[in-house]
């Protein structure tokens, strides 16, 4: 065998080796989230104002079980698309009663079905009974391909402990594939070093439970949702530093996009910016 044939051997095999190792790493994401009454009026400066603070996801609700599946599907397709072409992604989200959970799953799915949409997660805020939320991914996971991954917005460890008493942490880890949970601090306190304390907390526990649960749950990533409802960049740097030191760097993201004001925003990128020159 020639040298050269050697060489290209070599060189194909540590290509492969190497794109399959980056092909497993979760891509950096730095999002915000737009609910059902505030979409950007402005789509063209909204977009332009994410890329200026280098944010590249978008977290967009299409519905809710009260209204149809995509409730505004010209300006949620005008949306989505835009974003793609500026190489911003777009992730879906569906506020679900669970009054009627199989009728909440087909919502879910006609919505996932818009083009463009990089993803769905689902809000399991009411009625969050364990049979219902087990009916709801059942029924959708039957319309999935089983690699598509399911996000459940949830609310946070420190306000409902982490058993199924009074929330159903350990369904919820069984039946979804990704956890984003609600740290919302803005009703607790307006001290920076209490907005890290809790978030740290939050986390902490979060991924310890999902340790301890491991063989026996799907849920295998925590995507953190920080306050934008009047903080300040202060107490975004701290949450943004809770996540990044509990070694929690991708997929971060704020609620909601409309309260945030340009020096929050900056905070958050910078802080992340930061971590990932460092």
């Amino acid at each position: 065998m020639s040298k050269v044939f050697k060489l290209i051997i070599l060189f194909g095999i540590c290509f492969v080796l190497n794109f399959s190792s980056r092909a497993q790493l979760e891509p950096v994401s730095n999002g915000i989230w737009i609910n059902l009454w505030n979409y950007p009026s402005d789509i063209e400066a909204f977009l332009e104002n994410l890329e200026s603070q280098n944010i590249n996801t978008i977290y967009l609700q299409i519905g809710r079980s009260n209204t149809p599946a995509i409730k505004k599907p010209e300006h949620a397709k005008e949306l989505i698309m835009s974003a793609k072409a500026k190489n911003i992604k777009t992730i879906g989200w569906l506020y679900a009663l669970l009054e009627e959970p199989e009728e909440d799953a087909q919502k879910f799915i006609q919505a996932a079905a818009l083009e463009n949409l990089a993803g769905m997660a689902v809000d399991l805020e009411e009625n969050v009974e364990s049979e219902k939320v087990i009916l709801f991914a059942k029924t959708v996971r039957k319309n999935f391909n089983k690699n598509y991954p399911l996000i459940a917005i949830t609310y946070s460890p420190v306000l409902r402990p982490l058993d199924n008493s009074k929330y159903p942490w350990k369904t919820i880890a069984e039946n979804f594939d990704i956890i984003a949970p609600m740290l919302y601090w803005s009703k607790l306190t307006k001290e920076p070093n209490q907005v890290y304390a809790l978030t740290s907390e939050a986390l902490s526990d979060l991924k310890d439970f999902m340790a301890q649960n491991k063989d026996t749950i799907r849920a295998h990533s925590i995507y953190p949702i920080g306050d934008l409802q009047g903080t300040s960049p202060e107490e975004i740097k701290s949450f943004t530093k809770a996540c990044l030191d509990q070694e929690i760097i991708n997929n971060i993201s704020l609620y909601p996009y409309h309260l945030a004001k340009p020096d929050v925003l900056e905070a958050f990128s910078q802080e992340l910016k930061q971590y990932h020159q460092d």
